[in-house]
């Protein structure tokens, strides 16, 4: 399955001799939860992040540029912030996503799941891969291109352009271009 550090072994051993199924099964639904929840976190973030940022790019633009020179320099600070502070959030939702699909394997071999029964194995080894265009394709989420198109991917584009914008911004500030 995966390498395993001793640590996680010993982990491994430990919960098994304590736990009945109807525990593990009742712990294996909370993981699922607890991932589905955190990938509801993850998109409610960026879409607040991206409306925060509109709300700064709104009052870095406006027209009367005299009364907004304060402005034109916090806004962009203000927008760099959020951008850092949201990517610290992503960060660790990539973390615990980490840690919720190692569990959730672990949780998936205790119960006897096949690879096409569990949730985590689903999540692992996609039978449809990722494509932009034209019909899905059997078999084709292996590992050389499911790391192309992922959400992962596109949310850090996401935040690499609005980080480049501000500091953009700040920088055209400081050198008074704008």
């Amino acid at each position: 399955m995966m390498n395993q550090t001793n640590e996680e072994k010993k982990v491994m051993a430990n919960n098994k001799g304590n736990d009945n199924g109807e525990n593990i099964r009742a712990a294996y639904s909370a993981i699922v939860d607890y991932h589905n929840n955190l990938v509801q976190i993850r998109f409610t973030v960026v879409g607040l992040f991206l409306a925060a940022n509109g709300f700064l790019a709104s009052g870095f633009f406006q027209t009367n540029t005299n009364e907004l020179v304060n402005a034109k320099f916090i806004l962009p600070i203000l927008g760099l912030l959020l951008t850092s502070s949201c990517l610290i959030i992503e960060i660790r939702n990539r973390q615990l996503f980490a840690n919720l699909q190692f569990r959730g394997n672990h949780l998936e071999e205790y119960l006897g799941l096949q690879n096409d029964q569990g949730f985590f194995s689903l999540m692992e080894n996609q039978p449809i891969g990722p494509r932009v265009f034209g019909k899905p394709k059997l078999n084709r989420g292996k590992r050389d291109s499911r790391h192309v198109l992922t959400q992962t991917v596109g949310i850090a584009l996401i935040y690499l352009i609005i980080f480049v914008f501000w500091s953009l911004m700040f920088f055209l500030f400081i050198f008074k271009a704008i």
